[in-house]
Order: structure tokens, then C-alpha cells, then sequence
């Protein structure tokens, strides 16, 4: 075979192998920048330090506090549209985006913690009150704690990030939040008239 047939052959292969390299690469730069990207859960650690609540003519708000700690290597400020979401105690299922405020601006440097505050306002039809029944201090705190008895605990879900930051509760061990229910009578079911004649 001639010497420049050989050069042609060699060229042509050399530039196939680079047409399929290049291929290859690019047909995995695709499926690594567009795979789903998992929910991020360390990134943010929280720890619960308390709430204050206040009953007002159009609801009842209760304000958690929590500590949130920034574990990553860079700077990070909690967008505005932040999902709060809230877990019930009855089927531990995430309810409903809540009508919740992050109050101020949130912004935690690297390797640093901050204090982050929740703001929840809660219908009073929603345990069958109403203002005026929980106007004074004790009654106030009655439906603070019954209030609390029916939450799990609330998840932060910062979708820019890909961030999921669990809010712990503490207060599922507290007396008074476990007994809030007590006073409370259980409802009984009337009996059908037929089952009435049987018995």
C-alpha cells in the first residue's frame, strides 16, 4: 500500500476516535448535569430552643425558634420562598404548605449558627374555639399546648439548593403537651335503633 494511503487511513481513524471521544464525553456531561439531583439533609442541622405564641383577633400565632447550623464549606442565606411544610402526629404525613413567615432575613456564614424564627398563625375553629375563649393567659396556654400536641415536627425545603432541614420538635415529651387532651370528653357514637332492640 502506498505511504500516503496509509497517512489517509491513519488520519481518518485518529479522527473518528476523536469524533467518538468527544461523543461520549458530551453524551455524559449531559446525563450528569441533568440526572436528578438528591435532597440535600445535612447541609443544615437545627436544634429547637423554644416558642412563644399570642392569641390575636384573626388567629391564634404561635413563633418557633430554632438554632440552624451551617455544616457546608460556603456562606448560605435561606431564599425567600422557602416550603414550610408541617408532619402531624395523627398519620406523621406532611400537611400542607403552612401559611408560616420566616421572619427577617436569614443568612448563616460557613461552619456558623444563627437563630431562625417561624411564625405560624393557627385558625381557632381549627380546635373548635375562638378568640375570646382563649383571650386570657391560662386559656391561651391550654391552646398553645393542644396545638402543639397535634404536630410532628416542621421541614424546611429550600428547592434552589435541594436542601431538606428537619425541625425537630422537643416539646412531644413535655407533660403538659402530652396531657392536653385530658380534660377533654370522649365523644360517644348513639347506638342505631336497630342495634338499641337487639340490646
Amino acid at each position: 500500500m502506498p505511504t500516503w494511503k496509509r497517512i489517509f487511513f491513519k488520519a481518518v481513524g485518529f479522527g473518528v476516535g476523536v469524533v467518538l471521544t468527544l461523543g461520549l464525553v458530551a453524551v455524559g456531561w449531559y446525563w450528569y448535569s441533568t440526572r436528578p439531583r438528591p435532597w440535600d439533609k445535612n447541609a443544615l442541622k437545627a436544634k429547637f430552643d423554644g416558642f412563644e405564641y399570642q392569641a390575636k383577633q384573626e388567629a391564634f400565632v404561635i413563633t418557633f425558634e430554632y438554632t440552624l447550623e451551617n455544616t457546608t464549606n460556603k456562606d448560605y442565606t435561606l431564599p425567600p420562598d422557602t416550603t414550610v411544610f408541617e408532619r402531624m402526629m395523627i398519620n406523621s404525613g406532611y400537611g400542607h404548605t403552612l401559611n408560616a413567615e420566616i421572619v427577617g432575613n436569614v443568612f448563616i456564614p460557613t461552619k456558623h449558627k444563627m437563630i431562625v424564627k417561624i411564625q405560624v398563625p393557627y385558625k381557632y375553629e381549627d380546635l373548635d374555639t375562638t378568640f375570646q375563649d382563649t383571650a386570657d393567659g391560662k386559656k391561651s396556654e391550654m391552646f398553645a399546648f393542644k396545638r402543639l400536641n397535634r404536630i410532628d415536627n416542621f421541614e424546611l425545603f429550600d428547592k434552589e439548593n435541594k436542601y431538606e432541614i428537619d425541625l425537630p420538635n422537643e416539646w412531644a415529651q413535655w407533660e403538659k403537651v402530652k396531657n392536653a387532651f385530658a380534660d377533654t370528653k370522649p365523644q360517644t357514637v348513639p347506638q342505631s335503633k336497630a342495634a338499641s332492640k337487639q340490646n
